[in-house]
């Protein structure tokens, strides 16, 4: 019974292109919910999902949310987590063609203020927004910083754990 639930649901794997952000936002229904299993990808394409998720209501079931997705996690009003969820960040850089590149102060700098105001319109508190951008500044591009299970509430607006609402449920 629950593979069917999660099978019948939306997953976001993977989104690098504001094309597939904005087709993701266009079947994007109020109040759904959305599986997160996702590596990353593009940082602004995540974030323009991000914004489609808090504004329409969306709820998360986390299992993975790395770089960009991680962000993103952050939009819902509503998440529910697994012992083995985790959300890894790390410091963002450029891709030019196939090459990853690092960025400069300025681009950085701005980068981060950008990263920082989408997480407050989004309701993450100004100490919890701090705390992720920080995270964010001392993981090297390379690495990931992870939470994991309940550690997960950290970064996360009313989050429960999905085996407590499957039990409740049943």
């Amino acid at each position: 019974m629950i593979s069917i639930m999660f099978a019948s649901m939306l997953t976001i794997t993977s989104m690098n292109t504001m094309t597939e952000a904005e087709e993701f936002c266009e079947v994007l229904e109020p109040h759904q919910v959305v599986a997160v299993d996702s590596n990353g990808g593009n940082l602004f394409a995540f974030m323009k999902a991000g914004d489609c998720i808090n504004e329409k209501e969306v709820n998360l079931v986390i299992w993975k949310a790395l770089s960009a997705a991680g962000y993103m996690a952050s939009s819902a009003k509503q998440a529910c987590i697994f012992e083995e969820s985790v959300i890894g960040y790390h410091s963002p850089y450029r891709v030019i063609g196939d090459v990853k590149m690092g960025m400069t102060v300025p681009e950085y700098r701005n980068l981060l203020m950008y990263i920082g105001s989408k997480l407050q319109s989004w309701g993450i508190d100004p100490v919890t927004t701090m705390r992720i951008i920080y995270t964010t500044l001392d993981t090297p591009s390379e690495s990931l910083f992870l939470l994991e299970g309940k550690d997960t509430s950290r970064v996360l607006q009313n989050v429960f754990m999905c085996e407590d609402a499957l039990v409740e449920g049943e």
